[in-house]
């Protein structure tokens, strides 16, 4: 899923919690994931990481 508008299939119903105040960055398009095996950091960018619901 690396890269840009590449979620291929649905994802469940996501719930957004706040971790750092003000920023907003749980309701972004972005997200940053680390592979555990190698410790490289991939960026995942679309629109289906919107969450339904943020706290």
């Amino acid at each position: 899923m690396k890269g840009i508008l590449k979620v291929r299939r649905k994802l469940p119903v996501l719930f957004a919690v706040p971790t750092t105040a003000g920023t907003g960055s749980e309701v972004t398009i972005a997200a940053v994931v680390t592979d555990a095996k190698t410790h490289i950091k991939y960026l995942i960018n679309d629109t289906a990481l919107i969450p339904r619901y943020a706290y």
